[in-house]
């Protein structure tokens, strides 16, 4: 199974390609321009912007493991969208199908970053 980002058309084209409804309390409840999915439209990987006069913040979230969906609806007061959190989304640990050693997976990302960074110049 394979993950990939999804370009804003496609976004347009379908309303949504998990075909499960949105879930608009939660940032992984709902799928962006270029947000990392599965081959069956599940969020992997979320992304959000704020723009300001002095900069700009990027944050980006990777499911590694599964989440405890049950646990965040019941506090966030939404007990009936923990089925469709789970539908919506999918977990590095689920695609590879084993768990991942947190720090592992943190060393090659940055590794990965610093090296594609340094080869991208800044404009």
């Amino acid at each position: 199974m394979s993950a990939r980002a999804l370009p804003p058309e496609e976004l347009r084209r379908s309303d949504d390609p998990s075909g499960v409804r949105e879930v608009d309390w939660a940032c992984f409840g709902s799928l962006s321009p270029w947000e990392v999915v599965n081959a069956e439209g599940r969020k992997l990987v979320g992304l959000a912007q704020r723009r300001r006069k002095a900069g700009v913040l990027l944050v980006s979230g990777v499911l590694i493991g599964v989440a405890d969906w049950s646990l965040l609806c019941s506090v966030m007061g939404h007990p009936d969208d923990e089925q469709l959190l789970r539908q919506r989304t999918v977990s590095v640990e689920e695609i590879i199908g084993s768990r991942i050693r947190v720090e592992q997976f943190a060393g090659n990302l940055k590794r990965s970053l610093e090296t594609t960074l340094a080869a991208s110049p800044i404009i």
